[in-house]
């Protein structure tokens, strides 16, 4: 796998042990992994992402909204159908950013 695959693949996986665990400790250190691999993610994509195409801003933009929309969700769970959808729609733009890199 490459390692964008590693790191989706990795997440997934820190994510799906946390919901699995029980154990308060193993929690708290997962969630620390958890951010550490999106943390260095954001680095990576920064570095090699060209931030001044229309694709990237637009992307960025989408996120933005769907990062908005989370928080919405997260004080109301009445809004996490609108949280889905504008969290699809974030990835179909980060899909056109790596398209147009490929």
């Amino acid at each position: 796998m490459t390692l964008g695959e590693e790191l989706a693949s990795a997440s997934r996986g820190v994510l799906n042990l946390m919901l699995k665990t029980k154990d308060l400790e193993e929690k708290k250190v997962l969630r620390k992994q958890l951010t550490g691999i999106l943390e260095e993610t954001a680095r990576l994509v920064e570095i090699n992402v060209a931030s001044n195409t229309k694709a990237y801003r637009d992307a960025t933009a989408g996120l933005q909204t769907a990062n908005v929309a989370i928080d919405k969700a997260m004080k109301d769970l009445q809004n996490v159908a609108k949280a889905i959808k504008k969290i699809a729609k974030a990835i179909d733009l980060l899909a056109k950013v790596a398209a147009a890199m490929a």
